[in-house]
């Protein structure tokens, strides 16, 4: 049987709060192209994700949904606070959209998708990502972040 494997991605937003527009992208202080870190001998396997979640300590983001690209290689990155774009020369690389809707009260801080099922053959040994927001939210305070953690199976 296939062994459970996990990543965590912490996404740490720029020390501001301007609010974001509808479709902007949240991206990290140092990297905008946020990726999760595979091993070598991950690379060019089929990773199953078969169960997805996001933590943050942002309370800005209670009840909002974050929409997360998964791709397959290296895409130039948008920009904190700017406009998501599906870029047509990222086509043969995007993999698909996984949408998280974090909760209200004491679960503002968690949102887990329970039936995720999706499968990368990343080329480098990570897998990009870009987080956008459907609809745009005011972050709570300076420099919040989200970690994303996926459970992943390879396969060849």
């Amino acid at each position: 049987m296939d062994q459970l494997r996990r990543q965590n991605l912490k996404i740490t937003r720029p020390a501001n709060v301007t609010v974001y527009s509808d479709n902007d992208v949240i991206a990290d202080v140092t990297d905008a192209l946020n990726k999760f870190i595979l091993s070598e001998n991950e690379a060019g396997k089929n990773i199953n994700i078969i169960n997805f979640k996001a933590f943050t300590n942002d309370t800005g983001l209670a009840g909002k949904t974050i929409d997360v690209h998964f791709y397959n290689d290296v895409i130039v990155p948008i920009s904190d606070n700017a406009a998501m774009v599906i870029s047509t020369a990222n086509e043969l690389k995007r993999e698909g959209i996984l949408s998280l809707t974090f909760g209200t009260g004491v679960k503002a801080s968690v949102a887990q998708d329970l039936f995720t099922n999706l499968v990368i053959i990343p080329i480098p040994f990570h897998i990009p990502v870009q987080v956008s927001l459907p609809a745009g939210y005011t972050p709570s305070a300076n420099s919040t972040y989200i970690i994303l953690k996926i459970g992943y199976i390879l396969s060849n």
